[in-house]
C-alpha cells in the first residue's frame, strides 16, 4: 500500500507529465484542436486527473504558461542577470532570445495559442498572459538596472524590447528563415541601443536642472 509521501510524489508526476504532455501538444496543434484525452494518452496519466489537479481544460493551461514562464525567467536571469557591463547584457539577452527562437519556439506558440484561441473568451487566460509579460517584462528590466537612468525608465525600456521582441516572434514564425531573422537581430540590437543612449542622456540632462 503506497504511503501518504509516495502519493504525494506520485500526484508531483502526474501533474508535471500533464504539463509537459499539454504544453507540447498545444504548441504543436494549437488549443481547440488539443483535446484533453489527447493529453492524458501523452502524459500516461489519466484523464481524472487532469480535472482533479487543475480544475479543468483552462486551468491546465494556465498552470502551463505559468510554468514556462517561471522556467523561462530562471533562464533568461541566469543567462542575461549577470555583474556585465550594459553592452554585454544586451548582446546576453540577444543570445538569449536567439536560443528561445531556435530551440524552444514551443513556449512562444504556446502563449500565442492561449491568447489567440482563449483570451477573447476567457478573462482569466488573457489575465494569465498579462502577468506571464508582466514577469517577462520585470526580467528584462531587472538586466538593464545596471543603467543610469531612473527605475520608471528602465521600465519602459524593458516593456519597447519585450514589444520588439514578440513583433520579432510573429515575423519569425512566418517566415522562419535564420539568415533573415539574424539581421532581424542586428536592427533590434541597434534600435534598443540607441533607445537607450537616449534615456542615458535624458536622464544626465535631468540631473542638471
Amino acid at each position: 500500500m503506497a504511503t501518504t509521501h509516495q502519493k504525494i510524489e506520485q500526484g508531483a508526476r502526474s501533474r508535471e507529465a500533464l504539463l509537459d504532455a499539454a504544453i507540447a501538444l498545444i504548441a504543436d496543434g494549437g488549443y481547440t484542436a488539443t483535446g484533453v484525452d489527447a493529453i492524458a494518452r501523452r502524459s500516461g496519466v489519466v484523464k481524472s486527473a487532469l480535472y482533479w489537479h487543475f480544475g479543468s481544460k483552462d486551468g491546465l493551461l494556465i498552470a502551463a504558461l505559468e510554468r514556462t514562464a517561471r522556467e523561462w525567467v530562471a533562464e533568461f536571469e541566469a543567462s542575461v542577470v549577470v555583474k556585465a557591463e550594459p553592452a554585454q547584457r544586451l548582446e546576453n539577452m540577444l543570445q538569449h532570445v536567439r536560443k528561445l527562437f531556435y530551440e524552444r519556439p514551443d513556449r512562444v506558440r504556446l502563449i500565442l495559442s492561449a491568447l489567440i484561441e482563449r483570451g477573447p473568451e476567457n478573462e482569466e487566460v488573457r489575465e494569465g498572459v498579462a502577468r506571464i509579460m508582466g514577469v517577462m517584462r520585470d526580467a528584462i528590466a531587472r538586466g538593464m538596472s545596471v543603467l543610469p537612468i531612473p527605475p520608471d525608465r528602465v521600465k519602459g525600456l524593458a516593456t519597447l524590447a519585450l514589444q520588439i521582441l514578440a513583433g520579432a516572434f510573429c515575423d519569425y514564425f512566418a517566415n522562419p528563415d535564420r539568415e533573415v531573422f539574424e539581421q532581424r537581430l542586428k536592427v533590434i540590437r541597434k534600435s534598443l541601443a540607441l533607445f537607450v543612449e537616449y534615456e542615458i542622456e535624458h536622464a544626465h540632462l535631468d540631473a542638471r536642472v
